[in-house]
C-alpha cells in the first residue's frame, strides 16, 4: 500500500503490472499525495494472461485499473484526468490560468490522444504485442518490424516537441501528460538498449522526471529500475 496525506476522502484503489503503461498512472499517484491502496496483476506474454481476480475488475483485461469508492475507471488518460480532479489539481489538466485553452487543456488533450492512440496502442503494440494485430504467426513478425518502425517516428515526433529547454511538456508546467511521456521513454529503451541517445530532449527529460520523489517511489514500488542512475 502506498499512503500519504489524503487530500479527499474517496477509497482509491490502483491496479497495474510493473513496467506497463501503468507506471505513468503510479508516478501521478504518488505526485498527488492521494492515499490509495495498490494491487499487482501479474501479467504474462500471451493473450488471456491475465488472472481472473482482475478481469473481474476489468473485464476488457487491459492495464490498469482505477477504483474510487467502488466506481471502476480504466484507460490510462481517463485515470490520469480523474487523479488530477481527485488531488485537486485541475491545472494538470487544464493548465496554469495563464496558459489560455489552446496552450493548455487542448495541448494536453492532444497529447493524450497521441501518446495513447497512436504511440501505445499502434505503435508499442505492434512491436510488443503483434498478435493482437493478426492470427497468423507467420505475419506477427512484419508486424513487429512495423512497429518499430512506428515508434522511432512516434520518438521522433515527440523530440521535436519537446522543449528546446529542460522542461515540462506543455507550456512549461507540470501535467498529466508528463508521466506519460516519462513512459515512452522507457519503453524506448526495451525496444533497443540506447535508444533514448537518438534522442537527447527525451533523454534529459526522462532523467529529469527521474529526480522527482514520485517517480522514485513508483519505480520503487513496482520494483523496477530507474533508467539513470543519479
Amino acid at each position: 500500500m502506498a499512503s500519504t496525506s489524503a487530500n479527499v476522502a474517496a477509497a482509491i484503489e490502483f491496479w497495474y503490472s510493473p513496467g506497463s503503461c501503468s507506471v505513468a498512472g503510479h508516478v501521478l499517484l504518488h505526485e498527488s499525495n492521494l492515499r490509495f491502496v495498490s494491487h499487482t496483476v501479474p501479467r504474462g506474454y500471451e493473450p488471456n494472461s491475465l488472472p481472473a481476480s482482475y478481469t473481474s475488475v476489468n473485464p476488457r483485461k487491459l492495464i490498469p485499473a482505477l477504483s474510487v469508492d467502488g466506481e471502476i475507471i480504466t484507460e490510462l488518460p481517463a485515470i490520469l484526468v480523474t487523479v488530477a480532479y481527485l488531488s485537486h489539481h485541475p491545472e494538470w489538466v487544464e493548465g496554469s490560468s495563464s496558459a489560455g485553452l489552446i496552450a493548455g487543456r487542448a495541448k494536453v488533450y492532444e497529447w493524450l490522444g497521441f501518446l495513447s492512440s497512436h504511440v501505445h496502442a499502434t505503435a508499442f503494440a505492434a512491436f510488443f504485442r503483434p498478435y493482437r494485430f493478426t492470427d497468423r504467426e507467420d505475419v506477427r513478425p512484419v508486424v513487429k518490424q512495423k512497429g518499430r518502425q512506428t515508434i522511432f517516428d512516434a520518438l521522433a515526433d515527440i523530440e521535436a516537441r519537446l522543449p528546446a529547454q529542460p522542461g515540462f511538456v506543455v507550456a512549461g508546467a507540470f501535467s498529466v501528460v508528463d508521466p506519460f511521456v516519462y513512459l515512452i521513454a522507457r519503453w524506448a529503451e526495451l525496444v533497443e538498449t540506447g535508444a533514448l541517445h537518438r534522442f537527447p530532449r527525451l533523454q534529459v527529460f526522462a532523467r529529469m522526471m527521474e529526480q522527482r520523489e514520485a517517480t522514485t517511489k513508483a519505480l520503487e514500488s513496482e520494483g523496477i529500475p530507474p533508467l539513470f542512475q543519479q
